[in-house]
């Protein structure tokens, strides 16, 4: 959980500062951890890109950001090169 919490605390940072980019975040708790930082409970799902792996979107400080989560224990080894190819 100190982990979770951790990472969390430092996205919420940078978007603080000004991050434009599209989040990826493995895990419900890491998930969890980040929407407690950022104090959002609602997330907007977008589509499944992958099983287990879906597009959604959050508003904090009235900007919209998008996020790509993954659920643990989902995907093939070679999961994350297809979701890059899937966003460039």
């Amino acid at each position: 959980m100190r982990i979770s919490r951790n990472l969390a605390a430092l996205i919420k940072r940078m978007l603080d500062n000004g991050l434009k980019a599209t989040l990826l975040c493995t895990g419900g708790d890491t998930l969890m951890a980040l929407m407690q930082a950022v104090d959002v409970s609602e997330l907007t799902p977008i589509y499944e890109m992958a099983t287990g792996v879906v597009l959604t979107n959050f508003i904090y400080k009235e900007k919209t950001f998008h996020i790509i989560s993954k659920s643990g224990g989902f995907g093939e080894e070679d999961l994350f090169l297809k979701i890059a190819e899937n966003i460039s």
